[in-house]
C-alpha cells in the first residue's frame, strides 16, 4: 500500500513518529497508496508531531529526543522539506529543579484556540506558543500545582501526554498526566483543577483518590466538544462534564487496560479503542491471545464490538502505544494505528476492515493525521 502517488497534490498527511526518526506519508483522497518520506531526524525518538494551519504559513512541528543530544523541537514551513530548530523558551527555569527530557505531545489549537500550539512534556508540564512554535512559555500554574507532590511517574515517565483544548472557549483546556490524572483550566491556565472523579486507581491504597490516576490517553470529540473519552490503566471512561466525574465504560471490552483512544471525526457516538493484556505481573502489553483487533463503540461506550478483518489473528505479539492511533478529518474519515513492531494499518470504513500501509517502520510511538 505504501507506493508513490500520482502528481496530483496530496489530500492526506500522516505524521508517524518512531524510535528511529519521523516519517511523512502523503496520499490522495482515496488513500489507497501512500508516498513515504523519511526517516527524518534519524536516530532520534519522535513522540509528537503536529501541523499548525492557523497562521499565514502552514507549520509542521516535530518533537525529538536522544539520550546523548537531549530534547529538540524542529519546525518546517514547507511540509518537511527543510527544518529549523524551534525550542526558544521550551525549557524549565534554572531554579525550577526540573530538566526537560522529551516532548510527548504537540497540539495545534483550533477554533477559539487557533494560533496557539501546546506542548506536553516530561517531567509533567505544559508549554504554549503563540507564534507557530518559534518560541514557548511555560504554563507554570500546572507545573507548580499544589498536588504535584502526589504525582509519580508511570512506566513511561511522569509527563503531560495529551492536550485537549475546547475549540469553543479559548480559556478552557484539559490535559492528561501519567501518573496524576486529568486536569482542567477554565481561566487560560492561571489555575487548574483535578478532574478524576469516578476513575479507579487499583494500584493505590485509596481506590478513588483526588489525583494519582494513570490516564493513558484522553481525547475530546471534535463533533461534541463537551464529550471526552479516556483509556486509563484501570478502565475506559467517558464524560460530558468532567467536573462532575467520569463514567466507567469498560464493560464489553476484553481488558480494562489499553493505551490509545480515537473519537470519530464525524460521529459523536463512535469511539475506537485497542485493549491489550494488562496483567500486572506479566506486563506483556500485547494484543490478547496474539490476535490483533480494534474495538468500536457506536453509543459512547455503552456497548462494544470487536473489529479485526484484515488484521493478523495469530502470533500478533505486539501492542499499540498511547499516541499511535488517529483519524484524519476527511468527510470519509480514515482510521490509522501503528504497532510497537513497526506496522502501520489503515481503515477507510470505520474499522470494518483494515489494510497494511507499511510493515517495516521502526517501533511506532505516534501517529497524527490531517487533510491538506
Amino acid at each position: 500500500m505504501a507506493k508513490p502517488t500520482s502528481k496530483k497534490p496530496p489530500a492526506v498527511l500522516l505524521m508517524v513518529g518512531t524510535k528511529r526518526g519521523a516519517f511523512l506519508l502523503t496520499s490522495g483522497k482515496d488513500r489507497r497508496r501512500f508516498e513515504v518520506k523519511g526517516p527524518l531526524f534519524g536516530g532520534r525518538e519522535i513522540h509528537a508531531m503536529a501541523l499548525d494551519r492557523s497562521g499565514k504559513k502552514t507549520v509542521l512541528l516535530a518533537g525529538a529526543s536522544n539520550p546523548w543530544w537531549g530534547p529538540e523541537l524542529h519546525r518546517s514551513e514547507d511540509l518537511g522539506r527543510t527544518w529549523k530548530p524551534a525550542s526558544k523558551g521550551l525549557a524549565f527555569g534554572k531554579k525550577s529543579g526540573h530538566t526537560l527530557k522529551r516532548t510527548w505531545k504537540l497540539e495545534a489549537g483550533s477554533g477559539a484556540h487557533a494560533g496557539i500550539v501546546y506542548a506536553g512534556v516530561e517531567p509533567a508540564a505544559l508549554f504554549r506558543s503563540g507564534d507557530g512554535g518559534k518560541s514557548w512559555d511555560e504554563v507554570k500554574a500546572l507545573t507548580n500545582h499544589s498536588t504535584r507532590g502526589k504525582w509519580f511517574p508511570g512506566a513511561g515517565g511522569l509527563m503531560v501526554h495529551h492536550v485537549s483544548p475546547d475549540p469553543r472557549d479559548g480559556k478552557r483546556l484539559m490535559v492528561a498526566i501519567s501518573a496524576a490524572g486529568a486536569f482542567e483550566t477554565t481561566d487560560g491556565g492561571k489555575s487548574w483543577a483535578p478532574r478524576n472523579g469516578g476513575v479507579r486507581c487499583d494500584f493505590m491504597p485509596k481506590k478513588f483518590p483526588e489525583v494519582g490516576q494513570c490516564v493513558h490517553s484522553m481525547m475530546r470529540s471534535p463533533v461534541d466538544p463537551d464529550f471526552l473519552a479516556q483509556q486509563n490503566h484501570c478502565g475506559f471512561y467517558v464524560t460530558s462534564d468532567a467536573a462532575k466525574g467520569w463514567t466507567d465504560r469498560s464493560k464489553g471490552l476484553p481488558s480494562r487496560f489499553g493505551f490509545p483512544v480515537a473519537p470519530h471525526q464525524n460521529d459523536a457516538g463512535t469511539i475506537f479503542a485497542i485493549p491489550v493484556d494488562g496483567d500486572m505481573k506479566a506486563m506483556t502489553r500485547t494484543f490478547l491471545g496474539g490476535k490483533m483487533a480494534v474495538w468500536r463503540t457506536a453509543d459512547r461506550g455503552k456497548s462494544w464490538e470487536r473489529r479485526s478483518k484484515g488484521l493478523p489473528q495469530e502470533n500478533a505479539w505486539t501492542g499499540v502505544l498511547r499516541g499511535a492511533m488517529a483519524m484524519d478529518d476527511l468527510p470519509r474519515a480514515g482510521l490509522y494505528f501503528g504497532t510497537n513492531n513497526g506496522q502501520l494499518y489503515a481503515s477507510l470504513d470505520d474499522g470494518d476492515s483494515f489494510s497494511l500501509v507499511q510493515g517495516m517502520f521502526p517501533p511506532i510511538y505516534s501517529v497524527a493525521a490531517v487533510s491538506l
